[in-house]
């Protein structure tokens, strides 16, 4: 029971200690903690950068030409406490929100733009149109 109730934060990573399910606290200091055995859950958050590597697609510029499209995203959570009440604390339900809403951005730009345009803005103001889009729609 007194090994059941401490556990080590480290310092790239935060910690939701859940009461019945409920993120009762969020620990983001490293060092160790205590938690009340069989009725507190503790789970894990990274701290640091994450990478979610999309998969290849195929979009379709506003001249009617396929093109593919391999992109990546750099994200990284900020709230932990938001992270687990929007997205239940689940990297997986955070991809596929990522996923979702990336694909739907480069559709529609991708989709404005005539097939030279797209390889003309392949400098940084593609990425830039993609990030401006993101959530609009």
């Amino acid at each position: 029971v007194g090994l059941s109730s401490m556990f080590v934060t480290q310092k790239n990573e935060y910690k939701l200690v859940r009461m019945f399910g409920r993120v009762d606290r969020v620990i983001d200091e490293e060092g160790l903690n205590f938690k009340i055995p069989f009725v507190e859950q503790v789970d894990t958050l990274p701290k640091q950068v994450l990478l979610y590597d999309l998969p290849m697609s195929d979009v379709i510029t506003s001249e009617k030409k396929t093109m593919v499209a391999d992109l990546y995203v750099l994200w990284k959570i900020e709230d932990p406490l938001k992270f687990a009440q929007s997205l239940s604390g689940s990297i997986g339900n955070a991809q596929s929100r990522i996923n979702a809403n990336v694909y739907e951005a480069l559709k529609t730009v991708i989709g404005s733009m005539t097939q030279a345009e797209v390889i003309s803005s392949r400098d940084g103001e593609l990425s830039r149109k993609i990030i401006e889009n993101i959530g609009k729609s």
